[in-house]
């Protein structure tokens, strides 16, 4: 089963089956100011996983880690097994990471947060970072379905003077977010490919 792609960061919510627009993110990608010292491009010896690929060169090769993700009517939410930790990808292009504190003792869920028809809360360590941090849940609003699992693949590109960190993340419908970080655990996101 193919989900159907993230929501639009301006659109009202819709029912989940009329959905159609991939999740757009208004940072950009170009985030420092050109230094006065020219840059020479080296050659890289390592290839990213993603065309088309960045002018920079990645820092190490891809890591392949398993996944989750959950579309939400204003984002979208993605487990990565690699750094246990849950990101939210909020509609305006803003990131956050938590560490996936969640663990099988715990509930899975509120029973008293029902949610509207056509829409889920989510469970888990989804769950657990949408009900403990109210502003990821105002933000974000209900999930449009269920969590489906996938294979992710995560990249950093080589760090660059006067430039932020940026890391690439392959999401379950085949697209690419660049995570431009901003601090500790925080940052923009643009969409970098999609190879849908």
């Amino acid at each position: 089963m193919v989900p159907s792609p993230l929501p639009s960061a301006t659109a009202a919510p819709q029912a989940p089956e009329t959905i159609a627009r991939p999740l757009a993110a208004t940072a950009t990608l170009i985030v420092a100011e050109p230094s006065s010292t020219p840059v020479t491009q080296a050659t890289c010896d390592l290839e990213y996983f993603f065309d088309p690929a960045p002018d920079s060169c990645p820092a190490a090769l891809p890591a392949i880690s398993a996944a989750a993700e959950q579309p939400f009517e204003g984002g979208v939410l993605i487990w990565l097994e690699e750094t246990d930790s849950v990101i939210v990808f909020y509609a305006g292009g803003r990131w956050q990471r938590f560490d996936d504190t969640w663990t099988a003792d715990q509930p899975e869920s509120d029973p008293a947060l029902v949610p509207p028809a056509g829409r889920f809360q989510p469970i888990r360590g989804f769950g657990k970072v949408w009900r403990e941090r109210p502003e990821v849940r105002e933000l974000l609003g209900w999930a449009l379905g269920v969590e489906l699992g996938f294979e992710s693949t995560i990249q950093d590109q080589a760090t660059l003077p006067d430039q932020p960190d940026l890391t690439y993340l392959l999401t379950y419908n085949g697209q690419v977010f660049a995570l431009i970080e901003r601090g500790l655990d925080e940052g923009d996101w643009v969409l970098a490919a999609d190879d849908r």
